[in-house]
């Protein structure tokens, strides 16, 4: 599909998401997770991973609907954000629970006069939480993000965060070091992304989900270097465009300078929400290298 092709069908798709009724969303959700077949690699790197770290037999009733949650939760977060990106009345983040204990974070990092690191993960809608930040923080927030191979599909995505306030930080320019450096020195907010694999480069080592790791070091690394604060916080779904804050410091100007304790403290956040609400993380995604002993101990083999 050319760019072209792409941009114009994103385009038609978000305006059929405009004049969806809200209240479709739901049915409509659950009726395409049912059909999640029709991306079968998806589905065996899920099946794999919930197998493995949870512990649940594949094709089992609670596997599969788990699986059926999972895929749900994506799609219908999905709709209601782009919703919201173009009708903010849909949903007034600041009304969210959790929003002031955000802002007074926010509040009381701003007092240590420097930037801020804010770590999520791909759990809830990151995209709503980079709104919330948005609106709870006095400074500009930037946000950095790995770019589609499809550049229509990473404009689109541009333009979104653009309309919430977020100015994108691209991943794969040469520039990205610079770039967050830059945006930290300004007294600025940097949202990061940062529970996929290091992406060709070795991470420091954490315990993540009862499992030895490599995870992404940038956070931890800025923090330290620039002694800046370093937040943790997520956006989680309550219920049809009902959304709930959490957020905590993990890191104050004057603490821990050692990038693996602080990025065990970034996993064990990341860990504890995605153990309260599984069906709101992204299971579906290469995390983990498993031994071929350990997918025939659960009955499944490579994936591919």
């Amino acid at each position: 599909m050319t760019d072209r092709t792409t941009g114009a069908f994103l385009h038609a798709v978000s305006w059929l998401i405009r004049l969806l009724p809200a209240a479709l969303f739901g049915p409509v959700s659950g009726l395409l997770a049912h059909l999640r077949g029709v991306t079968p690699r998806d589905v065996r790197l899920m099946r794999r991973n919930l197998a493995v770290v949870l512990g649940l037999p594949p094709g089992s009733p609670e596997a599969r609907d788990l699986e059926w949650r999972c895929v749900r939760h994506q799609i219908v977060a999905a709709l209601e954000t782009v919703r919201i990106s173009f009708d903010r009345k849909r949903l007034d983040v600041a009304s969210m629970d959790g929003f002031d204990e955000l802002r007074q974070l926010m509040a009381e990092v701003e007092g240590h006069g420097r930037g801020q690191v804010l770590v999520t993960g791909h759990l809830g809608a990151w995209e709503l939480l980079a709104q919330s930040t948005v609106r709870a923080s006095p400074s500009r927030v930037c946000a950095v993000a790995k770019p589609s191979r499809a550049r229509a599909a990473s404009a689109f995505v541009e333009r979104m965060r653009a309309r919430a306030g977020v100015r994108v930080i691209w991943s794969g320019r040469t520039s990205l070091l610079r770039d967050m450096l830059s945006c930290l020195k300004r007294r600025e907010t940097l949202i990061m992304v940062v529970d996929q694999r290091p992406d060709q480069r070795r991470g420091p080592e954490v315990d993540f989900l009862g499992r030895r790791t490599e995870f992404v070091g940038g956070p931890a690394a800025l923090a330290a270097r620039l002694d800046c604060p370093l937040i943790a916080a997520f956006c989680l779904r309550e219920g049809p465009f009902s959304y709930r804050l959490e957020s905590e410091m993990l890191r104050r100007p004057g603490g821990s300078r050692d990038p693996v304790e602080l990025s065990q403290r970034i996993a064990s956040a990341i860990e504890r929400r995605v153990r309260a609400r599984p069906e709101q993380w992204m299971w579906n995604y290469r995390r983990w290298n498993y031994d071929p002993e350990e997918l025939a101990e659960v009955g499944l083999g490579q994936t591919r």
